[in-house]
């Protein structure tokens, strides 16, 4: 059910009420319904454990992933902060993109880490030096982070593909937001986690392969460039979203015409915000002159989503668009509320740029976009000033108000002239202080109303 401008309530699950059954059922608390869960040796989702579970510190500590958190998962005493086993400082073992994009140092080996470019020896391998117990086994490793492919949507066969185009919504509009507090779920000993070690993130979508996409959570330390991709792991374009870009989101199986409007969206965009120049990374200028990114643009990713609940969604840092259809008042309503507002407004692109295509080029045999549907959305400025299409509607209002603003003025009057007698003739016993009062009251309403009028005819 859609229920527009509600916050997602999260019901999260004790680890006590997972069984050792790979398939087991537990009871639902909405509605009484029961939700299945498969625990995945195999992890080829975002979430190891069933909808509405919670993974804590998006982390898994059994099968497969024994042993591969980061942080200790065992409550510490009242008062004491929790045991970092893998401590991210920003450091090369820990995140080694840096040095492979920006610095050129080290080059990607697939199965191995990252060697340096000039000896090819291995520097940053799959075993982190802070815990030498775990090592990212062979099929989970990857140029993003351990385990961060396991919902590449590269290879998906589609038997059908989805338009936003035919949705069967009135007005062709499908409004659907979520919205997630900063904390508690961000009340983490870290956000950040080493490449070494994987990250997974709660589903709260019920159905088989649907997966509401997270809008808070853990990332890797190093974001991604801004743009287009043919695939990128919620891993890195989470950190994108923490520092106030748009995530757009579209499920593998979305229509050519449906990927080609959002792609017209996102140039609308960057052709509203233009080019904004600024100091730059010094950071990055300090090592690689050449990589000093001093331009603010739009900011954006573009990727597929595995089992995306919707055809497509965008994500803003705590907050998530969804929808089944075309609607381009709607998403520029969203965008306009949201972008920029994260927990970082930091404009420069990252050093991560694996599977990046140019949006441009992409777009070039796009078609324009068909003219615009009108907003089911009250809260739209759009929507509200086109349903007052009435003109005698209209007309009688802006009637009414005139004739309230002339009635107050002429109470106004009224009451400035009583004062003047009242001063006069003090011994009638009405205060005139009283009366000076009441007119500046009323001579205040008198301009609100005189305002609102000026308002509603402009």
């Amino acid at each position: 059910m859609v229920i527009p401008g509600l916050g997602l309530l999260l019901l999260l699950l004790p680890s006590s009420t997972r069984g050792d059954d790979q398939n087991q059922k537990v009871e639902g608390e909405m509605g009484g319904d029961e939700i299945s869960g498969k625990f995945d040796e195999g992890g080829d989702e975002l979430n190891f454990y069933p909808t509405l579970v919670h993974h804590k510190f998006g982390c898994v500590d059994e099968g497969k992933w024994q042993g591969s958190c980061d942080i200790d998962l065992v409550d510490p005493p009242l008062g004491q902060p929790s045991t970092l086993l893998a401590k991210a400082d920003w450091d090369m073992e820990c995140d080694p993109l840096k040095a492979e994009q920006q610095l050129g140092t080290l080059t990607y080996k697939e199965g191995e880490g990252w060697e340096n470019a000039t000896t090819g020896n291995v520097e940053v391998s799959w075993t982190n030096s802070q815990t030498p117990n775990w090592t990212c086994p062979i099929e989970e490793r990857n140029p993003s982070g351990c385990g961060d492919f396991r919902t590449d949507t590269r290879n998906i066969e589609c038997p059908e593909t989805q338009s936003l185009f035919d949705c069967g919504r009135p007005n062709n509009a499908d409004n659907r937001i979520l919205r997630y507090g900063h904390f508690p779920t961000l009340d983490l000993p870290q956000r950040h986690v080493c490449v070494q070690h994987p990250i997974f993130y709660d589903n709260t979508a019920f159905g088989e392969n649907k997966n509401i996409p997270p809008a808070l959570g853990r990332h890797r330390e190093r974001w991604a460039k801004w743009g287009e991709y043919d695939f990128i792991p919620p891993q890195r374009w989470m950190h994108n979203a923490e520092h106030g870009g748009a995530i757009f989101l579209y499920h593998p199986c979305l229509d050519e015409d449906s990927k080609c409007a959002l792609r017209r969206v996102i140039q609308q965009w960057q052709d509203k915000i233009g080019i904004v120049k600024w100091q730059g990374d010094s950071q990055i200028e300090e090592f690689v002159p050449a990589a000093r990114d001093d331009e603010d643009k739009f900011r954006f990713i573009l990727t597929p989503y595995k089992n995306l609940w919707t055809p497509f969604s965008i994500v803003l840092w705590g907050n998530i668009y969804a929808s089944k259809c075309f609607n381009e008042l709607e998403i520029h309503a969203f965008l306009a509320s949201h972008y920029r507002t994260a927990f970082e407004d930091w404009p420069p692109n990252g050093a991560y740029n694996y599977l990046w295509t140019d949006l441009n080029s992409t777009a070039e045999q796009c078609p324009v976009l068909p003219p615009t549907a009108p907003s089911t959305m009250t809260v739209s400025s759009a929507a509200h000033h086109s349903s007052v299409s009435s003109a005698t509607t209209s007309d009688k209002a802006i009637e009414d108000l005139a004739a309230q603003v002339k009635m107050l003025q002429q109470e106004v009057e009224d009451l400035r002239e009583v004062g003047v007698v009242v001063r006069k003739v003090s011994s009638a016993g009405y205060s005139p202080h009283r009366a000076h009062f009441m007119g500046t009251i009323l001579g205040a309403m008198s301009g609100v109303m005189t305002l609102a009028l000026a308002y509603y005819l402009g």
